[in-house]
């Protein structure tokens, strides 16, 4: 017997991802030209692949680079000079070269050199009094006597030495007439350890008080009256910087410089909570003195105004400030440069135990910078409802724990704020506590005190991640608020947004209303810069602040220039496939233009970025019209329907866990859901008795999982019912209500699913597109594949959605699918138009044609006598003519009622690129409005210090002066790094 040759056809399988081959008889021509082989003598053992290594030491090997150390200096050091570098150590342990047992610089005789310093650049052997002397200014430096007993050094200091620091007398080696000393055993704290040091007061007729010449020595006390604790100001400097930076806190900072003191476990005076209260004033004092506070009589600390400490963003408008004085007349395609973009949020990380209260421990400084008023704050609380926040938008955490967010315990749950959305710098009065979750009446009063800094008149785009629900009733909210903060709010000047990334968590409808990339005026903001500034923050405390803005300011000249740049390149590439496209769509792009114009300007129009559905009510539709019908059924004793069809979506998503992780969640949602079937049993044995009758005759068996357990809905009894209905009075009114109601809410889960199998399906292509342009290697294949087959069970779960409520309807309507409204779901028809298989397909049809045209013009030249070049022109005409087959042509589809989907299609697309376009005109547009606003604010800072020049009365506190020159000189170096910033940029872009 002779086996028949074969071929494999190979063809792309209907998801794009796999090929298929399909075996073929092999052509007679094909198969005689092939030679038989003898295989007879061929062994598979003999034939199999060894590795023979004697061939391969032949070969040229490639020569293999020298592995280099990733550190030379590092491993040079190691290897030559570690053992010389241990000498040296060992030998700063002992006397080295000092040889002589006297004094070298007074040469006395009697007085032994045994104390050297550990801090100075020269550590000779000096005797007491030279160590004291050489050491007068020097009060804080680490003196080590040496023992000549046990070879060795030991610890000391110089108050044991008899060291006593003269306070009131700046000069070196002064000595006041009439000496008051102070505390014994004095502490200091300074940034090499703790120390105990002896101070002299000035006694003096014109001596002033102990505090003041502590600060006039550069000494913070701890207390005004008797001090006996103090800091240098460089270690308070010290603590500031690295609790900001590395966020060292205060008992970890406190330990350290205990450690610095004595590594051997013997600690100095505690000390500890006078550094708290130290530091507490400093920073306070900081904040005023760097905000223009002198604490003179004209402008004293009590007297700062709200928010005036806060550090403003310059590139932010600020009418009078660095914007055109007619900015309210700009034309209408210029307003959105003067919009103020807010970013609002709340973060539960900075949380504040219930350890203390506003009487016992009250604030410095009460919104003064960047924090709320904290008393009218707390009353406004008091009085505050606590409403449940309700939501109709899907996964809003924020609300569904608005009231219960672990409060127990706790005196701040957490702590709301707001942002400048484009920036980043947190605004004035803008930060505040939260007792119970993100309620509104916390936010409220906080975007409200916010809104006190900002000109009522700027246009204002506001971000919030709930905006969807918060801002539905917030100009009724704004009125209620305390009379100090019932500020303007102008409806037609401010929009709410959500920012870009917590879009993807909202549903479809919040998608098209607040997406920023749809928002007129918002360019490229994406309103999600105010979740850095909270991982930055870390659980610090207000000051935190001051110093984010600060480094936002340093930073926003490089920041502002780089995003320029990138905007403009993006630009250059948006503008060119816009064209592209539209050039496509030529006839449409007019029709299509006024569409979006219309709906940005009139809500209530149709929206041009969302596909139409006429005629299919949705799923929401439904459950509010359900509702409504329940509430009254609830008064007759009549079954809910919704429960029932809640379950058949648990069953199918049951259906559709397939990994790892879905597996292990099986058992709980399974458990779930057989306790909602058994509430579901219990109303059948009401309401359908006829459904347990059918399940019990179902005979399942013991080991049927939750999801492969018949529900028998009403739709799943009609095809019995009908048969027993009375021919002439038809099914009772209870059970025609019940299909009725099921056949409503099936109708809508068709729609819903059809609206999500298209949104997958582009999603499909998309990825198929990115797979075959950008994806190269294996580990990037991986992820492809793995967000594909995501996609794909998503495709597979709502097909099975639709086809089990299409089903539902044929049985309610006995089977005639003509009246079921909707077009039976099969796997082919799951495809997106151009998908490989449907190319093939094409191209095999376009083929066809050809072969056909050809061979009719090959029997018309036939027939009619024509020459090769005679008939070219009439044979054309023919094929000109030729009848379209709908069987062969997909266009022919095209020009029936898939038309109007198709065109619908590229009209969404089309918008959403227009509204590109536009987005990134718009940024450019706001990035060099920014740009040129930068060093109009600083030059007017410049000014504001050249003001504050003249608010000390010179001679009466001449130190106070040199504040303004200096935040003068820092704001013209600002302008000039702007400068700097535009030049560099200007070189690299030529």
């Amino acid at each position: 017997m002779i086996t028949p040759l074969v071929s494999l056809r190979m063809r792309v399988v209907a998801d794009g991802c796999r090929a298929s081959g399909t075996p073929v008889p092999m052509k007679r021509r094909r198969r005689h030209s092939v030679s038989e082989i003898d295989t007879s003598a061929f062994s598979i053992e003999a034939d199999g692949y060894i590795l023979d290594l004697e061939d391969a030491e032949d070969a040229e090997r490639p020569k293999e680079k020298p592995i280099r150390p990733s550190d030379a200096a590092l491993e040079r050091w190691a290897a030559m000079h570690r053992n010389a570098f241990l000498r040296e150590l060992l030998r700063h342990d002992g006397r080295g070269e000092e040889s002589s047992e006297f004094c070298t610089r007074c040469n006395i005789e009697g007085h032994a050199a045994k104390y050297r310093c550990d801090d100075c650049l020269c550590s000779r052997l000096l005797c007491a009094g030279c160590c004291i002397e050489v050491h007068g200014q020097l009060p804080f430096h680490n003196i080590q006597e040496w023992d000549a007993a046990a070879l060795f050094f030991s610890k000391t200091s110089l108050q044991q030495l008899g060291l006593r620091v003269q306070l009131g007398h700046c000069e070196s080696n002064a000595h006041c007439p009439r000496p008051t000393p102070a505390h014994d055993d004095f502490v200091v704290l300074h940034d090499n350890g703790i120390h105990v040091v002896t101070f002299d007061y000035c006694g003096c007729s014109n001596a002033e008080e102990g505090y003041l010449q502590l600060l006039r020595a550069r000494f913070f006390p701890a207390t005004t009256q008797r001090p006996q604790t103090c800091a240098t100001f460089t270690c308070l400097d010290r603590f500031a910087a690295f609790s900001l930076k590395p966020k060292t806190n205060a008992m970890d900072f406190y330990d350290t410089l205990e450690r610095m003191t004595d590594g051997a476990g013997d600690k100095p005076p505690d000390r500890y909570r006078m550094l708290l209260r130290m530091e507490r004033e400093w920073r306070h004092l900081m904040l005023l003195k760097r905000g223009g506070q002198s604490g003179y009589k004209s402008n004293e600390a009590e007297e700062t105004s709200t928010g005036e400490l806060a550090i403003r963003c310059p590139a932010c408008p600020r009418p009078g400030v660095n914007i055109p004085e007619d900015w309210p007349d700009a034309d209408p395609q210029n307003e959105y440069l003067y919009s103020q973009f807010f970013a609002m949020d709340a973060c539960f990380q900075l949380k504040r135990r219930m350890v203390s209260s506003e009487a016992r421990d009250p604030a410095l400084g009460p919104g003064f910078a960047f924090m709320v008023e904290s008393k009218p704050y707390r009353e406004y609380l008091r009085t505050a409802t606590n409403n449940q926040e309700m939501s109709t938008c899907s996964g809003l955490k924020a609300l569904a724990q608005a009231n219960t967010k672990f409060s127990k315990g706790y005196a701040a749950t957490g702590v709301g704020m707001v942002v400048c959305a484009r920036h980043e710098f947190v605004q004035p009065t803008s930060v505040g506590d939260l007792q119970k979750g993100e309620r509104y009446s916390n936010m409220d009063y906080i975007f409200a005190a916010m809104l006190r800094h900002i000109h009522r008149f700027l246009r204002k785009v506001v971000s919030y991640d709930i905006v969807c629900q918060w801002h539905k009733y917030i100009f009724k909210r704004l009125g209620q608020l305390p009379a100090f903060l019932k500020v303007v709010l102008l409806r037609e000047w401010t929009k709410f947004v959500v920012p870009k990334l917590h879009i993807l968590g909202h549903t479809l409808d919040c998608k098209n209303k607040y997406d920023l990339n749809l928002i007129p005026g918002s360019g490229q903001t994406d309103a999600e810069g105010i979740e850095r500034a909270w991982a930055s923050a870390g659980g610090l405390s207000g000051t935190y602040w001051s110093f984010w803005n600060w480094t936002k300011l340093l930073g926003l000249p490089a920041t502002l220039r780089r995003r320029l740049d990138a905007a403009e390149i993006e630009l250059r590439k948006q503008k060119e496939a816009f064209k592209e496209f539209s050039e496509q769509q030529a006839e449409l792009v007019p029709v299509w233009r006024e569409m979006v114009l219309k709906y940005e300007a009139d809500k209530t129009q149709k929206n041009p970025y969302v596909a139409e559905m006429k005629g299919v009510i949705t799923e929401a539709q439904v459950r509010l019209q359900l509702q409504n019908q329940e509430e009254e059924q609830a008064r007759q004793g009549r079954t809910a329907l919704r429960s029932g069809n809640n379950r058949v979506k648990a069953q199918a998503i049951l259906k559709k866990s397939q990994t790892t992780a879905e597996q292990l969640e099986l058992g709980s949602a399974r458990r779930k859901l057989n306790r909602d079937v058994q509430t579901l049993r219990t109303l059948q044995a009401t309401f359908t008795p006829e459904a347990l009758s059918k399940l019990a005759s179902l005979s399942l068996p013991d080991t049927a999982v939750a999801e492969d357990v018949p529900l028998l809905l009403p739709s799943a009894l009609a095809v019995s019912w009908t048969a027993s209905a009375d021919p002439i009075q038809g099914l009772e009114p209870r059970l025609a209500e019940l299909l009725s109601m099921e056949r409503l809410h099936r109708c809508a889960q068709m729609g819903h699913s059809l609206a999500h199998l298209r949104n997958h399906l582009h999603i499909r292509k998309r990825l198929r597109v990115n797979k075959e342009l950008h994806v190269r290697h294996q580990a990037a294949n991986t992820r492809a594949l793995a967000v594909r087959a995501r996609n794909e069970s998503q495709l597979l779960f709502f097909a099975d959605i639709y086809q089990t409520a299409w089903f539902a309807v044929l049985q309610i309507e006995g089977g005639d699918e003509s009246k079921v409204g909707f077009t039976r779901l099969r796997r082919e028809d799951i495809r997106y138009m151009d998908e490989p298989e449907v190319l093939s397909k094409k191209a095999e049809k376009a083929k066809e044609r050809k072969e056909r045209q050809e061979r009719l013009h090959a029997r018309i030249q036939e027939e009619e006598g024509w020459f090769e070049g005679e008939g070219q022109e009439k044979g054309k005409e023919k094929d000109e003519m030729e009848v379209e087959d709908p069987n062969e042509d997909d266009d022919f589809f095209m020009k029936g009622s898939n038309q109007v989907d198709m065109v619908e299609a590229v009209r969404i697309e089309w918008s959403k690129a227009w509204a590109r376009l536009r987005r990134w005109e718009e940024e450019v547009g706001i990035l060099t409005e920014e740009t040129r606003r930068m060093p109009v604010s600083h030059e007017s800072w410049a000014l504001m210090w050249e003001k504050r020049l003249t608010a000390v009365p010179v001679g009466t506190i001449p130190e106070a002066e040199a504040e303004a020159p200096e935040q003068l000189l820092e704001e013209r170096e600002n302008e000039l790094e702007r400068e700097e910033e535009e030049e560099d940029s200007d070189e690299k872009r030529s």
